[in-house]
């Protein structure tokens, strides 16, 4: 919408400024009245009436607005090239990085093919699967950790077993119980069998 100002010297001179959040505004005179008016580019080549004089007129710029939307469109397309470069740049660092990777996993194998590792006591080099160091006879990290899984084996067996122990005691206690009530009521029924007879 075209917003009045003041007063050019001619009608057909026109504009073309950005305002400060960067939009495009054409500055042009009524072609009726000669007062300033001022648009936003976008809306060059159509028509508008003047706040001024009421007479409509249409927006110059048409040929500037098509100049701004060729390089819109050039600067959207470079921007589109710039991103697919940094992608390429990318895809072509991961896959660098993946060989390099690679290379250095290839080159340890071949300069430890057996699987040598350091002893943590002499740090001699040993085999990986051994369970003591050959040198100074200390455990390895590999028998350390078959040690420690073997102790929570045996730690789950016994507490398995304790369980057991413990509800089998409970049950025999509660067997016996049971006898022993059975016993004495036998007990107590011979006891009145006598007294029975006699009267």
């Amino acid at each position: 919408m075209a917003s009045a100002s003041f007063y050019l010297e001619h009608s057909m001179d026109y504009k073309i400024e950005k305002t400060f959040v960067g939009e495009s505004i054409v500055r042009y005179a009524c072609e009726y009245c000669k007062q300033l008016l001022e648009s936003p580019l976008r809306d060059a080549g159509k028509t508008e009436p003047c706040p001024a004089c009421n007479n409509r007129h249409t927006v110059p710029g048409k040929n500037e607005l098509a100049i701004l939307c060729l390089e819109d469109e050039r600067n959207a397309k470079q921007k589109t090239e710039k991103e697919l470069i940094a992608q390429k740049i990318e895809m072509a660092y991961q896959v660098r990085m993946s060989r390099a990777l690679a290379e250095k996993e290839q080159r340890q194998h071949l300069t430890n093919p057996l699987g040598l590792v350091r002893c943590e006591t002499c740090q001699a080099e040993i085999s990986a699967r051994a369970r003591t160091c050959p040198k100074c006879g200390g455990p390895t990290f590999f028998a350390k950790k078959s040690m420690a899984k073997l102790k929570a084996i045996l730690i789950t067996l016994a507490i398995v077993t304790l369980i057991f122990v413990v509800v089998c005691a409970v049950v025999k206690s509660s067997f016996d119980e049971k006898i022993q009530k059975e016993k004495n009521f036998q007990a107590w029924l011979k006891s009145m069998t006598p007294q029975n007879e006699n009267r």
